[in-house]
């Protein structure tokens, strides 16, 4: 998986990867769940959805007997999620001084009254990703430029161009 990741993005350098998993599986130990997180530090994905395993009737899961205390899957979603939010840090910082086209979906405006929108550019779905706000006005529907000049964890801040 590994070589296949630093192919794609050596000739597709905006690629965007996504997955989601889950943490504390029945019986999962905790070198498998380091072995999740090392493989997260690899390939570091833009967006990771980090889920705790719930139990659902009628799966084959359901049968286990090893169950995970709850405590023990929290904590390792949230030790996951810590490592991805500064993989996800890092990623978008990359957006910073370019320009991308954004589908406008909603409008706003600052505590000083100044006209902003939000939507998403192909990077994020919808729902589940960040999003990105941009000074400037525009209709929900349309696809604006929108030169990227900040980041955080998540989401992209910009002017439309």
């Amino acid at each position: 998986v590994h070589g296949f990741v630093e192919h794609l993005r050596r000739v597709m350098p905006d690629v965007v990867l996504r997955t989601s998993v889950i943490a504390g599986f029945p019986g999962e130990t905790e070198a498998e769940f380091e072995e999740l997180v090392q493989f997260a530090r690899a390939i570091e994905f833009d967006h990771l959805g980090v889920f705790t395993y719930s139990k659902q009737q009628w799966t084959e899961a359901d049968g286990h007997d090893d169950h995970l205390p709850d405590e023990v899957k929290h904590e390792r979603r949230d030790r996951l999620m810590t490592v991805q939010q500064a993989i996800s840090a890092r990623r978008t910082q990359r957006f910073v001084g370019r320009k991308l086209e954004m589908l406008v979906e909603g409008l706003g405006e600052t505590d000083d009254g100044e006209p902003v929108v939000a939507g998403r550019t192909y990077r994020e779905a919808p729902e589940v990703d960040g999003v990105v706000v941009a000074m400037g006005v525009a209709e929900p529907g349309t696809k604006v430029e929108v030169e990227i000049t900040a980041a955080s964890e998540y989401d992209l801040f910009g002017e439309i161009a």
